[in-house]
């Protein structure tokens, strides 16, 4: 189990890209969320089974099925900042480029 955390944008971010804060909501709801089903529910240690006759409780296997989902959602949303910034870094670069032009 690990407890993790999730990065806040600055105002400058949330400046030129206003979604970035919903999707920083999103992402510590989201974290929130990881972290308790880690420390409430400890049969997620043991969340991948390899033998039928020993499925978990329909509770734990939902959680399981859910951290998946996060997972999954927190890489999209670390795909999406990525892309912020290497579009900022573009933009930023075709402005010094036209700066310099003029």
């Amino acid at each position: 189990m690990s407890s993790e955390t999730f990065c806040a944008p600055s105002i400058a971010n949330v400046y030129a890209d206003p979604e970035l804060a919903a999707i920083a909501m999103l992402d510590a709801a989201l974290v929130i969320t990881r972290n308790s089903f880690e420390a409430h529910i400890p049969e997620l240690d043991r969340s991948r089974w390899a033998d039928e006759r020993d499925l978990p409780e329909p509770e734990v296997f939902i959680a399981d099925l859910m951290l998946y989902q996060i997972a999954q959602l927190r890489t999209m949303i670390d795909l999406v900042r990525r892309f912020n910034e290497a579009r900022r870094a573009r933009d930023g670069a075709w402005m010094l480029a036209d700066d310099e032009i003029v």
